[in-house]
């Protein structure tokens, strides 16, 4: 009897500890479907595409990392990212290793755009804190003095509000398909922050297909994501 009942427990082990193992696939393999149904009848064709693109990928990435707790939500959000991309016009046409280089493009884009307002608000800085040396230089009252000082805290406040004079060159990639990424600049996108937007450019079987993709800080890790 004893015999009998071990057996039995182990086997009750045996069906807990695998039914564990599958949760967190299921778990998002049901996230991927109900996300569907809810988006089939409210969103349009291309923001469908993109957004079931990315549970899907979320669901692929907890599936595929397997692991403890922590890798399956690092390889969920890591499908997730690419299925973003894999959802949208010009990913949904390209091969994976298509898809990594024109993400990768999208985001040294937007790294150059703000090295380019970097180096410009710096120039512009340089030029306000020497017409401040010189306004107080002639200054002859501390009012003359405080005013002058005024007047550079305000310029450069418009300086840190104005987006980049010159354009960022557009960053290249090629497989076996070819494109571009350019970022063009700030938007706004409500709940979130840090929000830039991306031109992209793909060509594939000599068509031209182009997009305009949103990319916005992620709170928890500080990287740009799209959205």
């Amino acid at each position: 009897m004893t015999a009998i009942a071990d057996e039995h427990a182990r086997q009750g082990e045996e069906i807990r500890l695998s039914n564990a193992r599958r949760t967190p696939v299921r778990q998002a393999l049901a996230l991927t479907l109900a996300g569907t149904l809810a988006l089939s009848g409210c969103a349009t064709n291309q923001d469908s595409g993109t957004a079931i693109g990315a549970l899907g990928g979320a669901a692929i990435g907890a599936a595929v990392a397997g692991g403890s707790t922590n890798q399956r939500i690092a390889g969920a959000l890591i499908g997730a990212v690419a299925g973003g991309f894999a959802g949208s016009l010009i990913g949904k046409r390209l091969d994976q290793a298509d898809q990594a280089r024109a993400e990768a493009a999208a985001q040294k884009a937007i790294a150059d755009r703000q090295a380019v307002v970097a180096r410009e608000q710096q120039e512009r800085y340089a030029q306000i804190d020497a017409q401040l040396r010189a306004e107080q230089a002639k200054a002859r009252t501390d009012q003359e003095r405080q005013a002058a000082q005024a007047r550079a805290v305000d310029a450069r406040q418009r300086v840190a509000q104005q987006p980049a004079q010159t354009p960022p060159t557009p960053v290249q990639w090629t497989g076996n398909a070819r494109g571009s990424a350019q970022a063009i600049g700030p938007t706004q996108v409500a709940g979130r922050d840090g929000c830039e937007q991306v031109r992209e450019i793909a060509v594939i079987k000599g068509e031209e297909v182009r997009q305009t993709a949103t990319f916005c800080r992620d709170p928890g890790t500080g990287s740009r994501v799209r959205v």
